[in-house]
């Protein structure tokens, strides 16, 4: 293999990790979307038990987010990234957590309804 040829190799694995990284960010999103979209319908009609569901689910999320963390930086480890590349799988691993954020306004009686959930 020529020197010319192991550089396209390893630019399209580089390409092919980020792009794993993009999928599972997309995906996580996603869920992120729906369980916002179902805080906000227990909370506007006092579900406690779908907002207890909610909660419940946040847990796929936080795998979801820790598997992402864990790529990237196995990523940034075993490559030397562009810079283009490195700010996406830097950027990729910083998601704020509506739903951590939500439960602790519920936690703290800001919402209409508080439940009590573990953190």
């Amino acid at each position: 293999m020529e020197v010319e040829d192991l550089g396209h190799h390893i630019s399209r694995r580089f390409n092919e990790d980020l792009e794993r990284v993009r999928n599972s960010v997309l995906s996580m999103g996603g869920l992120v979307e729906e369980q916002l979209e179902r805080a906000v319908k227990a909370l506007s009609e006092g579900d406690s038990q779908l907002g207890l569901q909610v909660a419940e689910d946040d847990v796929k999320v936080n795998r979801m987010e820790v598997s992402i963390d864990e790529e990237c930086s196995r990523i940034l480890a075993t490559r030397a990234p562009a810079p283009r590349g490195a700010c996406m799988a830097a950027t990729a691993n910083t998601r704020p957590s509506a739903i951590s954020a939500m439960r602790c306004k519920m936690q703290s009686g800001h919402a209409a309804r508080p439940t009590t959930c573990s953190s």
